[in-house]
């Protein structure tokens, strides 16, 4: 029997019902696939978010009111439902410009500066990634080199897991053109281990040339000691296994991998396949 898709299932028993009517529609591309969308009554549009349970939308209001000056207005949450003001923009050109950089380093170093704190354990989240990588990508020999080298570049560092901005990503930001930068990915305020996405951001995004940018606008919330030559080391080797993982489960060929594969081999000393 062929399931119905998102939007007639939110169609037929409507969130928001005593306040909002809704007159279309229509999935968002990108951020969390299948769980945002665009809606509109009359004139008015906002972005509804489906959690993946009530739980789980408690925790992204809680985040979202908590952080209220990076995202699009909150207007509430219905059940596993949130509401928010829709922003008219662009995403952000690639490479990062400094002064979008200055900003989403600032976004960065205020989630940072809350503290806040989880249970996650850097360790077990860097083996669990590495164990499930299929062996044709990394043999059983690798592994073990790459757990060694791991415990060895972690001597001695303090890997903090905290709540901060876990994907930054240009497709996630939005800019309004009056000078306004948005956090349009609400999911992403999320556990991490702390300055790990700054890794993929600045390979994919935030060039050499707008770091420094990034880490100015940092520094206007929160400290950034703690981000020394070999806590990025480290961080390089757990966000190279993390993509390695992600990208192998979602069916990518290795080909897409590679430039993964050849940051973890010249970590490791392992030869590159």
């Amino acid at each position: 029997m062929r399931s119905r898709p998102d939007t007639e299932t939110i169609l037929s028993r409507p969130p928001f019902s005593g306040r909002l009517t809704i007159d279309g529609i229509a999935p968002l591309q990108g951020g969390e696939s299948g769980r945002t969308f665009r809606i509109s009554e009359g004139t008015r549009q906002y972005k509804l978010h489906r959690a993946a349970s009530r739980l789980a939308a408690i925790r992204i209001e809680k985040r979202a009111r908590r952080f209220a000056r990076l995202l699009p207005t909150l207007i509430g949450r219905d059940g596993r439902y949130l509401l928010f003001e829709w922003v008219d923009g662009h995403k952000p050109d690639i490479p990062c410009d400094p002064r979008t950089a200055f900003l989403v380093g600032q976004f960065c170093g205020e989630v940072h500066a809350a503290g806040i704190g989880c249970r996650m354990d850097p360790d077990r989240y860097f083996a669990k990634r590495l164990a499930r990588i299929p062996d044709e990508l990394l043999g059983t020999a690798d592994k073990e080199r790459i757990r060694l080298t791991y415990t060895r570049l972690r001597a001695g560092l303090g890997l903090e897991c905290v709540v901060g901005i876990s994907d930054l990503h240009p497709h996630n930001f939005i800019e309004d053109g009056r000078g306004g930068l948005y956090l349009v990915d609400e999911g992403a305020i999320s556990p991490e281990i702390k300055g790990r996405a700054f890794i993929k951001a600045f390979s994919e995004w935030i060039a050499p040339d707008a770091r420094d940018a990034f880490w100015d606008g940092y520094t206007t919330r929160h400290a950034n000691g703690y981000f020394t030559a070999q806590y990025e080391t480290v961080l390089s080797l757990v966000e190279a296994i993390r993509a390695i993982d992600y990208r192998a489960r979602q069916g990518l060929p290795p080909s897409r991998l590679q430039r993964e594969r050849e940051i973890v081999a010249s970590l490791c000393d392992l030869e590159a396949r």
